[in-house]
């Protein structure tokens, strides 16, 4: 049962090597735009705006844990859909988790906008407490 070189095709393993390659540099530029925020808030807004931003954000970010619970548990049925042909179930679960995603994040975004400030102060204390057009603009951003 162990691997023999004799059998290792080198066309495959080339194949292989492409595509994870491309996955690799999708995720590593990934790490660099979701981590280098605070970088760039820092640089031009001062370090006193870094605990604001990032905190807000956080919060912000809780909002989108519904939707990717949601999405992933829908791959399945889409692909049976698509093997069957059912391009009409297709397109009405779509819109409809399209329609609901917007609803939840529309509610979400004006929660946030309502008592997120109480909310961070509540939290983290009143040291983070961001403007309210930072509040206004993440909440309807995400």
């Amino acid at each position: 049962m162990r691997p023999r070189f004799s059998l290792l095709d080198l066309s495959i393993a080339r194949e292989l090597l492409g595509s994870g390659s491309g996955f690799f540099v999708i995720q590593i530029a990934a790490a660099v735009v979701f981590s280098s925020d605070n970088l760039v808030v820092s640089h031009d807004l001062g370090t006193a705006q870094v605990t604001p931003y990032s905190v807000t954000w956080r919060l912000v970010g809780f909002t989108a844990i519904l939707p990717s619970l949601v999405f992933p548990a829908l791959w399945p049925a889409y692909a049976e859909a698509y093997a069957s042909g059912d391009d009409a179930w297709m397109r009405r679960t779509f819109r409809l988790t399209l329609r609901g995603t917007l609803a939840l994040n529309g509610a979400c975004a004006v929660i946030l906008i309502a008592f997120g400030k109480t909310a961070i102060c509540w939290w983290v204390g009143p040291a983070a407490v961001p403007s309210f057009a930072l509040l206004a603009v993440m909440a309807f951003c995400s």
